[in-house]
This record gives structure tokens, C-alpha cells and sequence, in this order.
């Protein structure tokens, strides 16, 4: 069963989350990152580890709100923190049903590139991704992996689980993001 019946309700699950706590880090369960097996679940290690450690204290920018500096356009992030420790911005993408999860990517691109129009000088490590699902479909698996290997990104992946009465979120492990031979190496072909 389902935590939350819809992407609308972690939502507001998760404001209500965040305006009790100093930063988005206190709704993780445990931030111990695992040992990495393979030079990949390295990669995913260090970017959840970067992740991690600039979760320690967050303001809340805008929940659900338009961010585009064109009228036109509607760019709204479910939620976007400022880290005010490592100084950078946090962009949270929520997912809740397994089919609109491969939208994820392409949404936290979007929002990713109008940040950067507000602050053209902004380092690629200083926009940090967190990626809340409770589905890991091949598409978003795929893309995150992309992004955190080949692309150099900082990106963390979180699940929603249910401890007795209480909603926390776990790292979503790295060899899970590996699943279907994702590789850094060449192949001999």
C-alpha cells in the first residue's frame, strides 16, 4: 500500500516536515552512506555524500511556485531550498506514481537551467538535486546514473518509508541504481 495517495499529499507532507526542522537532512532516516562494491556505487557514494552534508540547514525558497523569469512559462520545483552552509541551491523533485517518474529528469533539468538565468555564475556543484520516489523504473535509474557519472552532478535518492507511526525517507542504495549492468568501463566491443 501506498504512504501517500498522491504526489499532492507527500507534498504537503513534506512542507509540514520542513517548516519543523533546521534542514531537509532531519527527514532522512539515517545518512550513513554505504561502502561502495564498484567504481560506479563510488560515484553514487560521493555524490550522495556531497548531497548529504548540505542538508544540514536549508531555508525554504518557494514550494510549488512558478520560478520562470518568463510570464509565459510555468517552471514550478516542488520544492527549492537554499543550503545556507555549503551555499547552494537545493531543487526537490517529488515523485509518487511509477509511470511519471521518467518526467523527473526532464523537470529537474528545466528547473536546473532557470536557476542558472537567475545566477549565470552559479558552479554546477552548487545546484543540488534530491530525487523523492517510492519507484525506481529503468528511465529514472538510467538518467540519474548519467547524471551523477558522466555529467559530474550532484544528485541524492530518496525513498519514502513508514516506521510505525512515522514517515521518514532512505537513501535509495547505490547498487540499486546500478541494476541492469550500468557500466564506467568500455566495452572490449
Amino acid at each position: 500500500m501506498a504512504i501517500f495517495a498522491n504526489e499532492a499529499a507527500m507534498q504537503m507532507w513534506m512542507a509540514e516536515q520542513l517548516e519543523n526542522v533546521d534542514g531537509f537532512g532531519e527527514l532522512v532516516e539515517s545518512s550513513d552512506v554505504p561502502e561502495p562494491k564498484s567504481i560506479e556505487e563510488g560515484y553514487i557514494t560521493k555524490s550522495y555524500e556531497f548531497c548529504l552534508d548540505a542538508l544540514n540547514f536549508n531555508i525554504v525558497i518557494s514550494a510549488n511556485e512558478n520560478i520562470s523569469l518568463d510570464p509565459g512559462d510555468i517552471l514550478k520545483p516542488d520544492f527549492l531550498l537554499y543550503s545556507s552552509e555549503s551555499e547552494a541551491v537545493v531543487v526537490v523533485e517529488l515523485k509518487n506514481q511509477s509511470g511519471p517518474t521518467r518526467q523527473a529528469g526532464t523537470e529537474l533539468g528545466a528547473y536546473t537551467a532557470e536557476i542558472k538565468q537567475y545566477l549565470p555564475f552559479i558552479a554546477g556543484s552548487d545546484v543540488i538535486s534530491i530525487v523523492v520516489s517510492p519507484d525506481w523504473p529503468v528511465l529514472l535509474r538510467h538518467y540519474i546514473f548519467n547524471e551523477i557519472v558522466w555529467g559530474n552532478k550532484r544528485v541524492v535518492c530518496l525513498r519514502p518509508i513508514q516506521r510505525d507511526d512515522q514517515i521518514k525517507l532512505e537513501l535509495v542504495p547505490p547498487e540499486e541504481l546500478i541494476e541492469g549492468n550500468l557500466s564506467v568501463l568500455l566495452s572490449d566491443e
